[in-house]
C-alpha cells in the first residue's frame, strides 16, 4: 500500500508541475529550429516556439480530456450496461447488447471515418468519439455482472418486497458492480489518451495554435531530417504518460481487486442493500 502512495504521489507531483509550466507561443524566428540546450531543454520548434512548455500543455490538454471521456465512460458503462443486463429479455436490453457488440465488431478505421462524417473536426467532436469508442468495455462488464448478481439472493429478496427496478440497480446493485467496472474502465484509460493522440495527429482534436502531443508529433515529422527533436521529445512524452498511468493503476485495480473479492466473500448476499 504504501508503495501504491508513492507512485501516486509521484505522478500527481509531476502532473501538477505540467500545470504550472506556462506556454510559450511568442514567434521568435531567429531561434527557429533550435537544439537541445540549457535555455530551450526540448529545442525550439520551426517558429521558434520553446517545444518544452508546447509539450507540458499538450500534456495537460491531452490528459484532461482523457479523464473527462474515461468519467463519461464510467458513467454510461454502469448506465447502460445496467440496463441491459437487467432488461436482458427485454428490447431495450437486447437493443443496448447489439449496440455494444457492434462497437467490438465493426473495424476501429470504418467506426472512426463513420464518426468522423457525423460530428467533424474539433475539440468536442474528437471529445465524444473518444466516449463512444470507449464506453463499450464497461458497459459489457456491468451487463456480465448484473446478469450474474439477478439470480443472487439478495436481488431476489429486494424484488419480492417490491422494489422498483430502480432502486434495486441503485441499492443493491450499484454497490457490487462499481469495483469490477472501476477496474474494468481505469484499464482503458491509457488506450484513450494513446486514441487523443492519434485524433490530434490526424488534425482532429484541438485547433491550432493550441498544442497537442498529436499534433506536435505531426509537425515534428517534416522536420526530423533536420530537427530530430522535434519528433522525439513528444512521442517519449505520449509513452511516459500512457506507461505512468498503466503503472499506477495497476496497482489501484490490484488493491481494488482485492478488496471486491474481500467483500463479495465476506457480505451475506441474503441481506440487500435497501433502506
Amino acid at each position: 500500500m504504501r508503495a501504491l502512495l508513492r507512485r501516486s504521489a509521484l505522478l500527481l507531483a509531476v502532473i501538477g508541475l505540467l500545470w504550472c509550466v506556462p506556454v510559450r507561443n511568442d514567434v521568435q524566428l531567429d531561434q527557429r529550429l533550435q537544439p537541445p540546450s540549457t535555455g530551450h531543454w526540448m529545442g525550439t520548434d520551426d517558429l521558434g516556439r520553446d517545444l518544452g512548455t508546447r509539450v507540458a500543455a499538450g500534456c495537460r490538454l491531452s490528459l484532461s480530456i482523457a479523464l473527462l471521456a474515461w468519467a463519461a465512460c464510467l458513467g454510461l458503462g454502469l448506465m447502460l450496461g445496467g440496463l441491459a443486463g437487467y432488461l436482458a429479455n427485454h428490447w431495450i436490453g437486447k437493443l443496448i447488447d447489439l449496440q455494444i457488440s457492434i462497437t467490438y465488431i465493426i473495424p476501429f478505421t470504418v467506426f472512426l471515418i463513420t464518426l468522423l462524417a457525423l460530428f467533424g473536426p474539433g475539440l468536442a467532436p474528437a471529445y465524444l468519439i473518444l466516449v463512444l469508442l470507449a464506453w463499450a468495455a464497461p458497459a459489457r462488464q456491468t451487463r456480465t455482472a448484473v446478469l450474474q448478481l439477478m439470480s443472487s439472493r439478495a436481488v431476489t429478496a429486494a424484488r419480492s418486497f417490491g422494489y422498483p427496478p430502480a432502486r434495486v440497480i441503485r441499492q443493491v446493485m450499484l454497490p457490487q458492480l462499481f469495483r469490477p467496472v472501476l477496474i474494468t474502465s481505469l484499464a482503458v484509460l491509457p488506450e484513450i489518451i494513446a486514441l487523443d493522440a492519434g485524433l490530434s495527429f490526424l488534425g482532429l482534436g484541438a485547433p491550432p495554435p493550441t498544442p497537442t502531443l498529436g499534433k506536435l508529433i505531426n509537425d515534428g515529422i517534416s522536420y526530423y531530417s533536420v530537427a530530430w527533436w522535434m519528433p522525439l521529445f513528444p512521442v517519449l512524452t505520449l509513452m511516459a504518460i500512457c506507461w505512468a498511468v498503466r503503472f499506477l493503476f495497476a496497482g489501484f485495480t490490484g488493491r481494488l481487486g482485492q478488496a471486491s473479492l474481500s467483500m463479495r466473500t465476506s457480505a451475506d448476499p441474503s441481506s440487500p442493500m435497501v433502506g
